[in-house]
């Protein structure tokens, strides 16, 4: 995860080792924030071909702040 807006944040070649790593419910302040996930797929899975398989993923953000949790 990377707090701020960096130049091509999208290009796959953007250097992001230096990034944080984000965990489940983090919070990240009010800037903008930038998060990068590599997935490796195998090519089989328990012995059952993934070939044209299709694969979904889930991921939220909230932009609205701090949620008042009383």
């Amino acid at each position: 995860m990377h707090v701020g807006d960096p130049i091509h944040g999208e290009a796959l070649a953007l250097n992001d080792s230096s990034w944080t790593v984000a965990h489940a419910k983090a919070e990240a302040g009010t800037d903008a924030v930038w998060y990068r996930r590599s997935i490796t797929v195998p090519g089989t899975l328990n012995g059952y071909d993934l070939t044209g398989s299709r694969i979904w993923f889930s991921f939220q953000a909230d932009a609205n702040g701090r949620r008042d949790r009383s």
